[in-house]
């Protein structure tokens, strides 16, 4: 249960940063080229499926990362 809530805390927190950067680029562009309204609506669509495709990347490396055994300590290794 703990490695469930650890992964969709941090999912959630790196998809939202992803969110907000994705349509900063866009609002960052927008005022650099002032391009129609049309277009820039459609890039503030394709920034948002590449900052929900990267949260999904996330969550799976995270869900990888929590669902692997633990590695022995160092101390637990024996020697030779």
């Amino acid at each position: 249960m703990t490695a469930l809530a650890s992964v969709i805390a941090v999912t959630v927190l790196v998809g939202s940063e992803a969110l907000v950067v994705a349509f900063a680029s866009v609002w960052a562009m927008a005022g650099m080229f002032h391009p129609a309204e049309a277009v820039m609506w459609a890039l503030y669509g394709l920034a948002s499926i590449g900052a929900i495709l990267a949260a999904g990347w996330f969550a799976r490396l995270a869900w990888t990362s929590e669902m692997q055994p633990a590695s022995p300590k160092p101390s637990e290794v024996e020697a030779g």
